[in-house]
């Protein structure tokens, strides 16, 4: 370990890294040390002493004007790993970050995004070939100074690693430097090769935009936290009374156990119920997943599925009460702040964890079975409103694009509803038999098929006898000109319409028969027909399928429309297209967020970027600030794609005044 030097000898870039008694300043946690490196490995440490009965850090003024040297010269480059945290746990002792910032798991993604792991320790045993046991001492240390701490009636964490300060001087300090030394070494080592690869600029877009994602979490949603309390003792008495039913009916059966479910639900009567197994488990057992409850259809198990509902709608609470603070700005206001993950997987897509937005379902739009109510808790503060920008559809636009399939390319460029114009190019058309079976189903004709009143009304009005199937399908497609997707609506059923979404959706995610039985729920073979129904109708999808396959597995990588280098597995080369269109969306998401916000710094309007869900970017607007040149201007940013999508791309608006759930379409956008 090289000796330590003053600060004012560090030369740009100089990497930095803090530890902290916690991880959320939001919640009092703050920083009790902090190292730093420069390009040359020398190095500076600073630690701040604890109390050990309350936990609080006492910086002293002398060490933290030495930091400012450092952090606020706007001249030093900033390296991190994580940086927004260590950049947040700074400020909360009123140390800023100023001048350049490098984050170095951005330059680590951009290069090889297949990582399996991004944490630094694992990386710099890859990469430096370093020996980081160092932290595996220092946690053995920390342990045994808790066990000391314990007795001695000293405050603990709930986590050992919040507690490093409590081990030997000596071992925290060559932890410390360690994490900062190798996180110079990484990021002189990536920023070469990022250059290298021709990926620099993807990743200088990246840094550009961690600013509005770091503002973004300073701000965060406000939850309702009075409503969110009733409804968590409200589902807990529900639970109680469910589990208490559940008890008698399965003669006390541990129904949280899967193999003591199984055996209640599968053995034969009297010892259990009798019920075929839907399906198995991989190591062949019987499945007692929500399919496979859900399949069952009994009362029994339409009960087991209600108490999962409850205690994961109790789960969630819980982890929204536990991680809700005051707002600084608001009084009475309780607001979240997750951690946004900017490059959360192989494609980048933005995600975000304690608490995982992205997981707040809309109740109403939600394809799952039982879905969670939980968006009405999510709330504008006082005096603003919510305004909702959700791309609409992009991903099947760039997937047309991405393929050049003309059909799809025409319908995109007219402005019609693409899966509607996807559904009748398969199933559509005058005297397609496709058609024909597809309208025979929506009637209630075959087999499998549910009818409805309207198709019992339509049946009556077109029948001349109760056999003539083909001849009453072909009178319902008459009347709407062979457009599959009208005729069934016109008897209240749009099977085949969400039938080409879902083998849309599958084709980007590069699934087969079986993904396609499981996802629509047909048999294999019957999945083998419709997905060469739509191959036939779409045949360059195939053919740009195979070719992106054959791309990742012979280049072991594939380029996105914005530059991103996404790193292709050659024994998974079938889900090149996957990260070509996912990693396309997710860049052009990350492009709208960053314009967007800078527009919104610069409008001198009170405005803010709250949170980003899957293809939608949420603000949070001062009532009186709501222009209308405004959203044009947001709008404008979103579709603008650079060139590299030249139409097809657009943005429909919402607008939330009381809470998440109740968002109405704002109109004239």
């Amino acid at each position: 370990m090289s000796p330590l030097v003053s600060v004012s000898k560090l030369q740009s870039p100089v990497a930095f890294d803090v530890e902290s008694n916690g991880l959320s300043t939001f919640h009092g946690d703050r920083p009790y040390a902090i190292s730093l490196c420069d390009r040359t490995g020398q190095q500076s440490f600073f630690r701040a002493p604890i109390d050990p009965f309350t936990r609080i850090v006492t910086w002293s003024s002398k060490d933290l004007d030495q930091i400012r040297v450092v952090l606020e010269n706007p001249k030093i480059a900033k390296v991190g790993w994580n940086l927004p945290f260590d950049r947040r746990m700074m400020a909360s002792v009123g140390v800023k970050t100023i001048g350049p910032k490098k984050e170095a798991i951005f330059a680590v993604h951009g290069v090889d995004c297949q990582q399996p792991s991004f944490k630094l320790k694992k990386i710099a045993e890859k990469y430096l070939e370093v020996d980081r046991s160092d932290e595996t001492i220092l946690h053995k240390a920390t342990c045994s100074a808790r066990r000391k701490a314990k007795k001695l009636g000293w405050k603990l964490a709930e986590e050992i690693p919040p507690d490093y300060w409590m081990a030997p001087e000596e071992l925290l300090l060559e932890y410390c430097l360690a994490d900062t030394r190798d996180t110079m070494m990484i990021w002189l080592m990536f920023e070469e090769r990022m250059k290298e690869l021709g990926v620099i600029d993807v990743f200088n877009n990246e840094m550009e935009l961690m600013d509005t994602i770091y503002e973004m979490v300073s701000r965060g949603p406000a939850v309702d936290v009075l409503n969110a309390k009733k409804e968590l003792v409200k589902y807990k008495e529900l639970s109680a009374k469910q589990r208490a039913v559940l008890d008698k009916q399965t003669r006390g059966v541990n129904i949280d156990s899967p193999k003591q479910l199984a055996y209640f639900l599968y053995s034969p009567k009297p010892t259990g119920l009798g019920l075929n197994p839907p399906e198995y488990t991989e190591k062949g057992n019987p499945s007692t997943n929500v399919e496979s409850l859900v399949s069952l259809k009994s009362p029994i198990t339409d009960s087991i599925l209600e108490v999962r509902h409850s205690e994961k709608t109790i789960d969630f609470l819980e982890q929204y009460l536990r991680l809700a603070s005051p707002d600084k700005q608001f009084k009475g206001v309780w607001s979240l702040h997750c951690d946004y993950r900017q490059c959360g997987g192989v494609t980048a897509r933005i995600s975000s964890a304690n608490p995982n937005l992205q997981n707040v379902a809309n109740f109403y739009d939600t394809r799952a079975l039982r879905p969670l109510k939980l968006r009405h808790l999510f709330v504008p503060r006082p005096g603003y409103v919510w305004i909702l920008c959700d791309y609409k559809q992009v991903e099947i636009v760039i997937f047309a694009f991405v393929a050049q399939e003309d059909h799809m390319l025409a319908a995109i460029k007219t402005g019609r509803d693409l899966h509607t114009e996807a559904t009748n190019r398969v199933w559509g058309g005058r005297n397609n038999p496709l058609a024909i079976e597809r309208a025979i189903h929506a009637l209630g004709l075959d087999v499998n098929a549910t009818s409805t009143p309207e198709s019992q009304a339509a049946v009556l009005r077109y029948r001349e006898n109760r056999d003539q199937k083909t001849d009453i399908a072909r009178k319902l497609l008459a009347d709407f000109d062979w457009d599959i997707v009208a005729a069934e609506k016109s008897v209240g059923v749009k099977h085949t319409r969400n039938l080409c979404k879902m083998l849309s959706f599958l084709k980007i995610f590069g699934g087969g028969a079986d993904a396609a039985a499981g996802l629509i729920g047909i048999t294999k073979n019957e999945a083998k027909k419709v997905l060469n129904d739509y191959d036939a109708a779409f045949p360059k999808i195939m053919r740009t399928i195979d070719q992106y396959s054959r791309k990742g597995r012979q280049e072991g990588f594939i380029t996105t429309l914005y530059g991103r280098r996404i790193t292709v597995d050659p024994d998974a080369s079938y889900r090149a297209m996957n990260y070509m269109i996912q990693g396309s969306a997710a860049d052009l998401m990350k492009s709208g967020l960053r314009k967007a916000g800078k527009i919104c710094k610069e409008s001198g309007l009170d405005v803010h970027p709250l949170m980003t869900i899957h293809d939608e970017l949420i603000f949070e607007v001062k009532k009186e600030h709501l222009y209308p040149w405004f959203i044009r201007k947001i709008k404008a940013a979103m579709v603008d794609t650079e060139g590299r999508i030249p139409y097809g791309i657009d943005v429909s608006f919402s607008i939330a005044r009381t809470n998440w759930l109740e968002k109405k379409p704002l109109k004239g956008f």
